[in-house]
């Protein structure tokens, strides 16, 4: 048990993403142990509010990554994954059942990101345990329903994002994280530590990477700010009501 556990925790310190891509056909049966794996990971109230799209067909590949701002390794990966928010299936089954079925909302998709979330991530370890790379794709939100159209997702649905996985063509090294001093409170919130944020980088020599990245995404001009109205515009467009 103890070897099981340090084999564990060995892959999940040894992950990086992986953005460069031998060539390479990953088998249907490998693509099914890997999904097998997302599908035992937990589940609010084990509903599995959640799709994931298998893509390996090169041309919508090529097209994905053109519309996730021209990412190679969407291009050169094995196999795409897109993990949805997917409540056509839960209204479709309860339609058969005589329930009648509400109409999703945000808290539904914070239910059914949630829940992606962690099955992806167990595939994300099963993937790397056997010797893959991966590289999860937040670009998808640069053009959700463009994507949703491209693979003929139903209403109810939602792409929330994506994962490369391959054999890796790189070895890059492991990303700076802050401590988990930072990160863990005890018992109360013991303030935002952000003496902390900016030492840990400042000693590592990469303040700068953490200053482009705070004006890239979290700033007033940011892309979470700016992605906002065109996220919300998605979603009313995919059946999600956005307000109460």
């Amino acid at each position: 048990m103890q070897s099981l556990i340090e084999s564990l925790l060995e892959v999940i310190d040894s992950h990086v993403s992986i953005r460069r891509y031998k060539p390479h056909e990953m088998d249907d049966e490998t693509l099914e142990k890997l999904i097998y794996a997302g599908v035992r990971a937990p589940s609010s109230a084990n509903l599995q509010p959640y799709t994931i799209i298998a893509v390996r067909d090169k041309a919508k590949k090529d097209k994905i990554a053109e519309l996730c701002g021209n990412q190679l390794h969407i291009r050169q990966c094995s196999v795409f994954l897109l993990f949805t928010a997917d409540y056509y299936r839960a209204s479709k089954a309860m339609e058969r059942l005589g329930i009648e079925p509400a109409q999703p909302n945000i808290y539904g998709l914070y239910v059914a990101a949630v829940d992606a979330a962690l099955a992806a991530q167990n595939i994300a370890l099963a993937a790397e345990a056997m010797g893959y790379g991966i590289c999860y794709i937040g670009a998808v939100q640069n053009n959700p329903c463009r994507i949703a159209e491209l693979l003929g997702l139903p209403e109810k649905t939602y792409p929330l994002f994506g994962m490369t996985i391959g054999v890796p063509d790189e070895e890059p090294p492991k990303r700076l994280r802050l401590p988990v001093d930072t990160i863990l409170h005890r018992d109360s919130y013991e303030g935002a530590k952000e003496d902390s944020v900016i030492n840990t980088y400042r000693e590592a020599g990469h303040l700068d990477s953490l200053v482009r990245r705070f004006k890239r995404y979290l700033s007033t001009e940011g892309g979470i700010a700016r992605r906002f109205p065109s996220f919300i515009e998605c979603l009313e467009r995919r059946g999600f009501r956005t307000t109460p």
